[in-house]
C-alpha cells in the first residue's frame, strides 16, 4: 500500500473545512432571512391594522386620540349656541345675532373641517 501525501491530506483538511464554512454561512444567513421576514411581516400587519382603523374612523367622520390631541372643539357652551344660530339662519336673526353668530363662527366653525382634514392626511400619508 501507498501512503498518501501529506499535502493530499492538507488539501483534503481545507476542503472538509471549506465545505463546513460554507454550509454555516448559509445556515446562518437562512436564520436572519427568516427573522428579518418575521419582522417585516409583523410591521406590515401593524402599519394595515392602523391603516384600517384611521380609514374606518375617517369614514365615521369621527377622530382618533391623536387629531383630538391636535384639534381642539370650542367651549360646550359656544358650540351649543352655534349650533343654535347656525340652524336659525334661514329664519332670519337680528344684528346682534348675526354678529355673534360670525364671532363663533371663527372659534368653532372650522373644527369638524380641521379635524377631517388631517384624518385624511393620515390616511393619505
Amino acid at each position: 500500500m501507498t501512503a498518501i501525501p501529506k499535502h493530499y491530506k492538507a488539501l483534503a483538511l481545507l476542503i472538509i473545512i471549506l465545505v463546513l464554512g460554507y454550509f454555516t454561512v448559509q445556515y446562518v444567513a437562512t436564520q436572519r432571512m427568516v427573522e428579518l421576514q418575521t419582522t417585516i411581516e409583523t410591521r406590515i400587519s401593524d402599519q394595515k391594522d392602523t391603516l384600517v382603523a384611521i380609514s374606518e374612523i375617517t369614514a365615521r367622520n369621527g377622530a382618533d386620540d391623536v387629531t383630538e390631541l391636535v384639534v381642539q372643539d370650542c367651549a360646550v357652551s359656544e358650540r351649543k349656541d352655534f349650533d343654535t344660530l347656525l340652524g336659525r339662519l334661514d329664519s332670519g336673526l337680528l344684528q346682534t345675532e348675526l354678529t355673534e353668530l360670525d364671532r363663533l363662527f371663527g372659534r368653532c366653525g372650522y373644527y369638524f373641517a380641521q379635524r377631517k382634514s388631517i384624518m385624511v392626511a393620515r390616511l393619505t400619508r
